[in-house]
């Protein structure tokens, strides 16, 4: 019994972890759009929240591939392969000019449109 406890409250803590990550890439997202496309801020929002419902549905899949082709014990290692996958695209995207938030004091760059990036 004790040890289902710790693997409860172990799982409770890493869902608070995933899920304490919203708010910062919400607020990244909501940043880029107002810079970018202001009146869209409403859509971006919408989109983010899609994005990640997806992303569920997507590792749900992903999960589910693995356990049917390789068994239960395979869900660690595909996990780690996704999270270095997704780490390489989030690196890669912040290597985007137009993808990095304006640090304070620093001047804007403009577009020749006369947009701020």
């Amino acid at each position: 019994m004790q040890q289902h406890c710790a693997v409860a409250k172990n799982e409770v803590a890493r869902t608070g972890r995933t899920y304490g990550a919203i708010p910062p890439l919400q607020s990244r997202i909501l940043m880029l759009a107002e810079r970018h496309r202001s009146q869209t801020m409403d859509v971006a929002s919408g989109m983010n929240i899609a994005a990640f419902n997806a992303g569920v549905v997507i590792g749900s899949v992903i999960g589910g591939a693995a356990i049917d082709a390789w068994g239960l014990a395979s869900i660690a290692s595909v996990g780690a392969g996704v999270a270095v996958i997704s780490v390489l695209a989030l690196l890669c995207q912040i290597s985007l000019p137009s993808m990095r938030a304006v640090e304070p004091g620093a001047a804007a760059v403009t577009t020749r449109e006369g947009r701020s990036l």
